[in-house]
């Protein structure tokens, strides 16, 4: 099921030409997404502004609540905005549809969420953004086995190059199940994003 979902991963975005591709790990988690810009194919849409995407979360029993090592794929988009003349904040409104099996439990949820991000107004030839986001899915669009989905991330990103850029973070995901509410991941991480 995995490689046929990273299969059409791979076959979508050679199509339809990659916007971002983004890595999270530490020693024992990782966290790869794809993301989508709309707008770049569609001139009705502002550049940046509709983002689509994918992403596959590996959490170890380290960081998390579970006897075993565990994961989570997703699907999801975000409508964001640049805010204000000097285009620093970015605020968005976004939705996933994510799922994973634990102890042969099916955890499927629709989350809603935001995501914000700020560019600090250093002189700086080297650009660096804070931003932070927070989805959540009360029990009513949650399904199979799940009672609700709550995700929180923080993350400083700093743009060495014009195409690549670096940060670190903190995560934390809860994932309560019917049966059990657990922490899915809860871990500090650092990353690098490459915009294509």
């Amino acid at each position: 099921m995995l490689r046929y979902i990273i299969s059409l991963l791979l076959i979508s975005t050679t199509l339809t030409a990659m916007h971002q591709l983004k890595i999270d790990l530490n020693s024992d988690d990782i966290d790869a997404k794809i993301e989508l810009d709309v707008g770049q194919f569609n001139h009705n849409v502002d550049p940046e502004s509709l983002i689509v995407g994918s992403r596959y979360l590996y959490s170890s029993t380290k960081h998390s609540d579970f006897d075993d090592d565990v994961y989570l794929l997703d699907v999801h988009f975000l409508v964001q905005q640049q805010i204000g003349s000097s285009r620093e904040f970015s605020f968005g409104l976004g939705a996933k549809l994510l799922h994973t099996i634990v102890n042969e439990d099916d955890f499927f949820a629709l989350p809603l969420g935001m995501e914000s991000s700020y560019r600090l107004p250093l002189s700086s030839s080297i650009p660096i953004r804070i931003s932070a986001l927070l989805y959540y899915s009360p029990s009513v669009i949650s399904f199979g086995d799940a009672k609700n989905y709550v995700e929180m991330e923080a993350r400083v990103h700093i743009d060495i190059i014009e195409r690549a850029g670096i940060g670190a973070g903190y995560r934390k995901i809860e994932t309560n199940f019917t049966t059990q509410d657990a922490i899915f991941t809860q871990t500090w991480f650092v990353g690098m994003s490459f915009k294509f």
